[in-house]
């Protein structure tokens, strides 16, 4: 049974229907056979190309078995492969996708040697879901408005914590130059090497300067006078 009308809602599959259909939506899932994506609630979901192929075989073929066979030869035609080891491997990033579990299926049940079969109801529709679509769009717009945020925020954060470092070395800097001119002649704060050199420099030519001056030895002074009458004497 096929769609009367675009704009009707969409009819339930039945087994045997159409293989033209593009939209097939079951559960919370929508499945664009054509542009082989498959969403969920509008946001798409990874799914590779064979456990598309397998889901797409399932949708439209809901409620028949799908057999191993037939599924080996739609994924692998004309090709020698491990065919049970890269089917199971398929079906399993299928349920992946899927949030399904082999052991208690929802969407999938696993025939043993057998195959495998939709267990939900399958509608297929002309157009797509415009309110999945819509609602993935304002997921995307606002995840994007929360990155921006987010990174607006983190560009702040980063500028006031380097404004805040940049103030604190500054205000090290000065106060180290005010330490420096507060220092007084006579204190016993540690000074450079310099100011030893300059300050032994001056108490060297000070002492030098005391032992050449008559005043700091009167004992040779009055030597000088004794001497003096008898030289005079003599001449």
């Amino acid at each position: 049974m096929a769609c009367s009308n675009a704009d009707q809602e969409p009819v339930s599959l039945v087994p045997g229907m159409t293989m033209s259909a593009r939209y097939f939506r079951f559960g919370p899932f929508e499945a664009d056979l054509r542009a082989r994506e498959l969403r969920l609630r509008g946001q798409r979901v990874e799914l590779q190309d064979k456990p598309f192929e397998i889901l797409a075989t399932l949708l439209q073929r809901t409620g028949d078995i799908v057999l191993r066979e037939e599924l080996y030869d739609r994924l692998w035609p004309d090709q020698v492969v491990e065919y049970e080891t890269n089917l199971s491997t398929a079906v399993a990033k299928l349920r992946k996708a899927l949030g399904d579990m082999a052991d208690d299926p929802k969407f999938i049940e696993t025939l043993p040697k057998r195959g495998y079969r939709l267990l939900v109801p399958v509608r297929v529709a002309a157009t797509p879901d415009r309110a999945s679509s819509a609602s993935g769009r304002e997921n995307r717009k606002g995840f994007g408005q929360a990155f921006f945020f987010g990174s607006l925020v983190a560009a702040v954060l980063t500028v006031a914590f380097l404004g805040v470092a940049l103030t604190s070395e500054v205000g090290r800097g000065i106060t180290a130059d005010q330490a420096d001119e507060e220092v007084q002649p006579g204190s016993t704060s540690v000074r450079g090497p310099e100011s030893f050199v300059v300050e032994g420099s001056a108490s060297r030519d000070e002492g030098a300067r005391d032992s050449h001056d008559p005043r700091s030895c009167p004992s040779e002074d009055r030597r000088s006078r004794q001497t003096s009458p008898s030289l005079d004497g003599a001449g």
